[in-house]
């Protein structure tokens, strides 16, 4: 699992995000072919003061699963709060902790990167992907919703092609996806943390991962 800067991909998501990706992302059609193969006023009153800002409830971790986490933790109380001792998976000299859990009602195993063991990330890996009868394509549509049903509409929807064969064939996404020449990402950005929904293909399986990071360093 490669250490990624979720904030850099973020930004980097919204600054790239063009009118003909977001035009594209909405003409999925709900009944894609299932390709199976083997194995993304001003106020004219100045001295009239604005209407105080409704403070945005700062987002814990607890909203949108049942960890009751919140960043900054360290390992040791993350693992209290869990009660779960977290794995240690090391990858080119670096740890990794992790437990096996459930994301949205699908298996998953469950990341938690400290920075000065302070909790600054958590990435759920969905394992447990079987498509539906109309393919991966709904799998990922209700994914997408149950985010959207959390944090609203997405501030950024990209497809990312590696090989751009079907980009302007929507009917042939499913095809795309399974055969790994695009990826689904959709970006939230909340008052503390930034959130991504990754879906996409990788040697011939769904490569999955719901990401959270906190924007406070």
């Amino acid at each position: 699992m490669k250490k990624i800067l979720l904030i850099f991909i973020f930004v980097m998501l919204v600054g790239c995000s063009s009118k003909e990706d977001q035009a594209i992302q909405q003409e999925i059609p709900s009944n894609s072919p299932k390709y199976t193969a083997s194995p993304e006023k001003v106020s004219k009153q100045i001295n009239t003061p604005e209407p105080e800002k409704k403070q945005e409830k700062p987002l814990m971790y607890q909203e949108f699963n049942s960890r009751k986490l919140k960043w900054g933790m360290g390992k040791e109380n993350v693992e209290k709060t869990l009660n779960n001792t977290l794995s240690v998976l090391e990858i080119s000299g670096e740890n990794y902790y992790y437990h096996q859990g459930e994301s949205f009602g699908l298996k998953s195993e469950v990341y938690y990167d400290f920075i000065n063991n302070k909790l600054s990330r958590v990435t759920e890996r969905i394992n447990d992907i079987i498509p539906t009868s109309q393919g991966y394509l709904d799998v990922y549509k209700d994914l997408k919703n149950k985010l959207k049903k959390i944090y609203g509409k997405p501030k950024a929807e990209r497809l990312q092609w590696k090989v751009d064969t079907y980009k302007n064939q929507p009917q042939k996404y499913e095809e795309a996806l399974v055969k790994e020449h695009v990826t689904f990402i959709d970006g939230w950005e909340k008052s503390d943390t930034i959130i991504l929904l990754v879906f996409g293909f990788e040697d011939g399986s769904p490569n999955v991962q719901v990401s959270y990071e906190s924007k406070r360093k």
